[in-house]
C-alpha cells in the first residue's frame, strides 16, 4: 500500500492532466487530432523501451537497498541511466530520420504527414530529457520513496503542463503549442528528478531494513 497508492495516483494526476489538455487538441479540428494520435502512437513506441528501464531500476534498486548495498544502486543508476538514454538516442534518430515513412503507415494525407513531422520535431529532445527521469524515479521509486515521484507528477501536471499548454495556445495559437508544453513540463520532469536523487533521502527509505 505504502508504495502501490502513489504510484497509482502519479498515474492517475496524469492521466487527468491528459484528459483535460485535450480539448485543446480538439479545438484546432479533425486534422490536428488525426496528426496527434499518430504522434501519441509514435510517442508509444518511444515510451515502451523508457518505462522498461524504470520498471528494470525499480526492482534493482529494491533487491540492492534489502541487502544494504547503496553504493551499488549510485552505480547501478549512472550505467542504467547511460544505456536508457543511449537506446532512446538511437529511437528519436531513427523517428527524425525516418518519421515520415513512419507516418505513412497511419495515413496518406500529405498535411497530416507533414505536421506529425513538425510535432515529433519539437518532442524529439523530451524524450531524451523523459527517459534521464523516468530512470532516476525508477531508482527512487524502487529504493522505497514512492510518494517523491507522486507530488513531482502533481506538480509537474498541475502546475507547468497544464498550465504551460493553455498559455502557450493562447500566445501562439498554433498546435505546436501543445507539444511545447510537453516539451518544457518533461524538462522540469528532469531537473526535478535529477534534484531529488542528488538530495538522496531515498537512500533511508526502504520499506525492509537489512540485518
Amino acid at each position: 500500500m505504502k508504495l502501490g497508492i502513489p504510484s497509482g495516483a502519479s498515474q492517475g494526476i496524469i492521466a487527468i492532466g491528459m484528459m483535460i489538455i485535450q480539448p485543446l487538441v480538439n479545438d484546432f479540428g479533425p486534422m490536428v487530432i488525426a496528426t496527434n494520435v499518430i504522434v501519441m502512437r509514435i510517442d508509444g513506441l518511444v515510451m515502451m523501451p523508457i518505462f522498461s528501464f524504470s520498471n528494470a531500476m525499480t526492482i534493482y534498486a529494491g533487491q540492492n537497498m534489502g541487502a544494504g548495498k547503496i553504493d551499488r544502486i549510485s552505480k547501478g543508476t549512472k550505467q542504467g541511466a547511460i544505456l536508457a538514454v543511449s537506446v532512446c538516442a538511437v529511437l528519436v534518430a531513427i523517428i527524425l530520420i525516418f518519421g515520415r515513412f513512419i507516418a505513412e503507415a497511419f495515413t496518406h494525407t500529405q498535411e497530416v504527414i507533414d505536421l506529425s513531422q513538425q510535432l515529433l520535431r519539437i518532442l524529439a529532445p523530451g524524450f531524451l530529457a523523459l527517459t534521464l527521469a523516468m530512470v532516476l524515479w525508477g531508482t527512487i521509486r524502487g529504493a522505497g520513496d514512492a510518494t517523491s515521484p507522486m507530488w513531482v507528477a502533481f506538480i509537474n501536471t498541475v502546475v507547468i503542463r497544464i498550465p504551460s499548454a493553455y498559455l502557450f495556445v493562447h500566445l501562439l495559437g498554433r498546435p505546436e503549442a501543445i507539444m511545447l508544453s510537453m516539451l518544457t513540463a518533461w524538462t522540469v520532469n528532469m531537473l526535478l528528478s535529477i534534484t531529488v536523487y542528488r538530495i538522496g533521502k531515498w537512500k533511508s527509505k526502504g520499506i525492509v531494513k537489512p540485518e
